[in-house]
């Protein structure tokens, strides 16, 4: 929620996941405390062709071909998202990922499609 209220949002591509992220994120304006039904289909046009929603001054939505694709998406931005309020509460200079290192969006299609297969879910679990 945090960065669902900053004025940039998950904007920055500064870690690891923000950058793995870069161009899968759509944007949805706050609207009010509302369950109106004319909202869906303002958050569907919204959503577009991504799979990852950031509801202003609300939170985060994720989308997915399977229930694995859209816990790992959501795993994802929540991750980037700590991850630049911790980097930011720090108070220093941030060292930014050069653009060559960004990730891009049909690279990451690839790579999604890889990690939910689900012979490649278990690579994803940590063993001890």
């Amino acid at each position: 929620m945090a960065v669902a209220s900053q004025v940039d949002g998950l904007l920055r591509h500064e870690n690891f996941y923000s950058a793995l992220l870069r161009g899968q994120i759509a944007d949805h304006a706050f609207e009010g405390i509302t369950v109106l039904n004319d909202e869906k289909q303002r958050l569907i046009a919204n959503l577009n062709d991504k799979n990852l929603l950031n509801l202003r001054n609300h939170g985060l939505l994720s989308c997915g071909r399977s229930i694995p694709e859209a816990y790992q998406n959501l795993w994802a931005l929540q991750r980037a998202c700590e991850v630049q309020i911790t980097t930011d509460a720090c108070g220093k200079d941030i060292t930014p990922i050069p653009r060559i290192y960004w990730i891009k969006p049909s690279k990451y299609t690839r790579f999604r499609a890889w990690i939910s297969h689900p012979a490649n879910l278990s690579l994803t679990r940590y063993n001890a």
